[in-house]
C-alpha cells in the first residue's frame, strides 16, 4: 500500500545523524541463546519478550512442582493481585498518552511546518486502510470458519478498539480487552489470561502492518 500511495513523497523531515545503523546477522543458534536471559530483571528492562516468556514458563513449572497446595494458591493469588494492580497503573499512565501525542505533533509541526501534517495524515490513512483490508480479508474469514459470532465480537470489543485508537497504543487496551472477552463474550478466564497476553507478545499482525 505504501509503495502504491507513496504518502511521504515530497516531504523532508529533519532527522538526527546520531542514530547508529546496526547490521547484525540473525542466526538460529544466536536466537536460541538469546531466549535464555542473564536475569529476569535484565530481560524486563531490555523489553526482551522471548526472555520474559522463558522466565515466566520456568517460574510456572517450578510453581507446579511445589508440593503444598496452599503455597501454590498463595503465590497465584499474589500474582493475580499484582497483575490487576499493574493493569490499573498502566491505565493511569495511558490516560496521559494523548497529551504526549499532542506535544509530539506540536514539536513536529513547529520544526517542519504545517505541510508535514498532510503527509503524516496520508500515512495514517494508509495505515488504517491497510488494517481494515487486513481485517476484512484475513480476520473475518477466519472468524467465520471458526464460527465466532462476528457481530457480537465487534460490538463487545469496540471499547478496546477505541481506546487503542485514541492512545495510539494497543497495550493500553489489554486490560479492557480481557475484561470484555471474559465478562461479555463469556470466554473462560484461564483461556483469556493465556491467549490474549500471548497474542500481544507474538502475534503482532497490526504492528507488522506499520
Amino acid at each position: 500500500m505504501v509503495n502504491i500511495t507513496k504518502p511521504g513523497k515530497g516531504t523532508h523531515i529533519e532527522h538526527s545523524d546520531n542514530v547508529s545503523a546496526t547490521n547484525n546477522t540473525i542466526t538460529w543458534d544466536g536466537e536460541l541463546f538469546k531466549i535464555v536471559p542473564k536475569s529476569f530483571f535484565a530481560a524486563a528492562v531490555d523489553g526482551e519478550i522471548l526472555q520474559i516468556v522463558f522466565c515466566a514458563l520456568m517460574f510456572a513449572i517450578g510453581l507446579c512442582k511445589v508440593p503444598s497446595r496452599n503455597v501454590r494458591q498463595a503465590m497465584i493469588s499474589f500474582l493475580h493481585a499484582l497483575s490487576e494492580t499493574m493493569f490499573k497503573v498502566t491505565g493511569l499512565v495511558m490516560n496521559y498518552a494523548p497529551i504526549g501525542i499532542g506535544f509530539s505533533i506540536a514539536a513536529t509541526v513547529g520544526k517542519n511546518g504545517l505541510g508535514v501534517l498532510v503527509s503524516l495524515g496520508k500515512l495514517v490513512g494508509v495505515l488504517y486502510g491497510t488494517l481494515a483490508i487486513f481485517i476484512i480479508v484475513v480476520f473475518v474469514p477466519i472468524m467465520l470458519i471458526s464460527r465466532v459470532p462476528v457481530k457480537k465480537f465487534f460490538l463487545t470489543t469496540w471499547q478496546p478498539f477505541l481506546l487503542a485508537f485514541t492512545t495510539a497504543s494497543s497495550e493500553s487496551a489489554l486490560p479492557k480487552a480481557m475484561e470484555c472477552l471474559e465478562h461479555k463474550m463469556g470466554i473462560p478466564k484461564k483461556i483469556v489470561g493465556f491467549v490474549i497476553p500471548t497474542g500481544y507478545s507474538f502475534n503482532l499482525d497490526g504492528t507488522r502492518r506499520v
